[in-house]
């Protein structure tokens, strides 16, 4: 539940705030957690199926998001910018999209009819590279404790250097992997601290509502693109963690992260191309309630058709022709 609370902030911010709120921050988390969750179970040390796993909740959804994305620029965006959705679909398809941002100086501040539909895929090419990282690491470290402490030195190096980009190259600090790192490094550790916290019901419940309090409030008060990820990320990025432990320590499973994570995934997917196709068909940088209404329908809708379709049927079905094919 959690993944879908981080997405509707996100959204509330694109929609209607007209700036980054501190969801994406929560996924970031939410990845490492995850993932290194899965990593934990593991005993045989191999991390190629993990890489697998990952690419199979993520890339048949990607390409359909691409695919759909291709066809609506060729219907209302003009010739001008076919070439600029054509670089940004290989970067998305390649999991560079952060870095091609980061050298084009994009301001993800708002958005606006001339703002590219792939955008927001920038997020999901750090949680990638980051993983990647992470996962190569796993596979080279097999004792736990040292994993766990080459982690936390990489976590704590990626932080102070965001913090430094921060104030130095705030548009290179946002999108660098070298300064998202320890957020996704994060969900990861506190996979490693699930299991291990110990503490009364009372104090879990409280300690999980006031996470998300926390959570919620740095969606709404924070500017995303001035503040993170600077020192006030640390604010949905604890907060986050402390929500994961909370859920662990009641014995639970930290419930909060997971559900409905697959369909969050796929409205995160959906509602920032749709909302940019909609306003380069308007040639309009704002949207009404009626407006923003329907297009967050058709996104839910679609989000909907992806998880049931493509992530939880489409995908079984065709996994052994795939695997024959890579």
């Amino acid at each position: 539940m959690l993944a879908a609370v981080a997405v509707v902030l996100v959204i509330v911010g694109h929609f209607w705030l007209g700036r980054v709120s501190a969801g994406v921050d929560v996924l970031l988390v939410l990845a490492g957690y995850y993932v290194g969750a899965r990593v934990l179970r593991r005993t045989d040390g191999s991390v190629g199926t993990e890489i697998w796993w990952w690419a199979r909740r993520v890339i048949p959804a990607l390409v359909l998001l691409l695919s759909a994305s291709a066809g609506l620029t060729l219907a209302v965006q003009p010739q001008t910018r076919w070439e600029a959705f054509a670089e940004q679909t290989l970067a998305g398809l390649g999991f560079y999209q952060n870095w091609l941002l980061a050298t084009t100086a994009a301001d993800y501040a708002q958005a606006e009819e001339t703002v590219t539909p792939l955008q927001h895929l920038w997020a999901l090419s750090v949680a990638a590279q980051v993983l990647l990282a992470f996962l190569l690491l796993a596979w080279l470290i097999r004792r736990r404790a040292a994993l766990v402490v080459v982690v936390a030195a990489a976590a704590a190096g990626s932080m102070v250097w965001a913090f430094l980009q921060h104030s130095d190259n705030q548009t290179l600090g946002y999108y660098s992997s070298f300064t998202r790192a320890w957020e996704v490094l994060a969900g990861v550790l506190a996979a490693f601290a699930v299991g291990r916290v110990r503490w009364p019901g009372w104090l879990s419940r409280v300690a999980a509502a006031a996470g998300l309090i926390a959570v919620v409030a740095a969606g709404i008060l924070a500017d995303g693109v001035i503040d993170y990820p600077g020192p006030w990320a640390l604010v949905p990025v604890l907060a986050t963690v402390l929500i994961i432990l909370a859920g662990s320590a009641a014995g639970d499973g930290a419930p909060a992260c997971a559900g409905w994570a697959g369909w969050a995934f796929a409205l995160y997917l959906w509602h920032w191309p749709l909302l940019i196709f909609w306003m380069a068909h308007t040639n309009n940088d704002t949207v009404g309630v009626s407006e923003a209404t329907a297009i967050l329908l058709v996104a839910a809708a679609a989000a909907w058709v992806t998880w049931r379709c493509v992530d939880t049927r489409w995908w079984p079905a065709w996994h052994p022709i795939l695997t024959g094919t890579v």
